[in-house]
């Protein structure tokens, strides 16, 4: 396949990686996708998120570039706590192409970007539900008065999972740790106004059916699933950005798939195709 000035070889078009999708259908769903998704991704290091057999087999994240890797691949050198590594950045068409043809179903970015990996451009709540999806909403909404009251502009991302990502553009101006400290004491205030369905607890099985309120993902090296990645569930879900005036209709994350999704797109276009103009300062503590 030639995307651009380079060539990348589709191997094992047919093997089945969901059940009734092809490596050749998400390989040609990435191509479609690439010029809406690649604004959202570019200049992010990533981690991917492999099944080689398939979503029915166990898969496995990785972060450092594999030696076999084409040289025309993007990477950065990321400091670990042991040394460094070189991490893949989806720069081009060509990249995601290739990547999808390494079974790599999602590639989750980072919150910032080059030249600037210790500033993040992004910050993030992650609501994980454990049961209803209903009470996701009400909390989504809590938390974006909350940020919209401190001059933030949050956006609505359904994960394509169990849950939804508030995410808000920043200025790449302060640390991971002075980013999370914010978001930690909203997390907080959060939890404080409905304790009845909100909690900070990490371990699921002490969260007494309530939404865990993770802001925990914003620290460096965290990743994030990025819009339009395709999701390694059963029809192949995808991380979808949604308005908030859509929010009422949605009834699970999973809502929009890869033989749906340009459809709503269509319709209505990339809605987070402005995120990156509306990144604002973060407010004070």
């Amino acid at each position: 396949m030639n995307i651009g000035t380079h060539t990348v070889e589709i191997t094992h078009p047919d093997k089945e990686l969901f059940t009734d999708i092809t490596k050749k259908e998400l390989v040609e769903y990435y191509q479609k996708i690439s010029q809406i998704m690649l604004p959202h991704v570019k200049k992010r290091p990533i981690s991917m998120q492999r099944f080689p057999d398939g979503i029915k087999k166990k898969g496995f994240y990785q972060k450092e570039v594999p030696e076999y890797f084409p040289s025309w691949i993007t990477t950065y050198t990321i400091k670990t706590g042991t040394g460094k590594q070189e991490q893949v950045a989806i720069n081009n068409a060509a990249t995601l192409i290739y990547l999808a043809n390494q079974a790599c179903i999602t590639p989750h970015t980072w919150l910032c970007s080059q030249p600037r990996l210790t500033k993040p451009d992004r910050l993030l709540f992650d609501l994980d539900p454990s049961k209803e999806f209903t009470q996701v909403k009400k909390v989504a909404r809590l938390i974006k008065d909350i940020c919209e009251d401190a001059g933030l502009t949050p956006h609505l991302l359904l994960t394509g999972g169990k849950g939804v990502h508030i995410v808000m553009p920043l200025k790449a101006e302060h640390s991971f740790d002075k980013v999370r400290s914010w978001a930690k004491k909203r997390a907080e205030e959060i939890v404080h106004s409905d304790p009845d369905h909100c909690t900070l607890e990490q371990r699921k099985d002490k969260r007494q059916g309530k939404i865990f309120i993770d802001y925990l993902r914003n620290a460096y090296g965290q990743t994030s699933v990025p819009p339009y990645a395709v999701r390694a569930h059963d029809k192949a879900p995808i991380a979808t950005p949604i308005n908030w005036s859509e929010l009422s209709t949605i009834h699970t994350s999973q809502q929009y798939t890869l033989k749906t999704i340009f459809k709503r797109i269509s319709r209505k276009g990339d809605i987070w195709s402005d995120i990156t103009t509306q990144a604002s300062t973060l407010p004070k503590q």
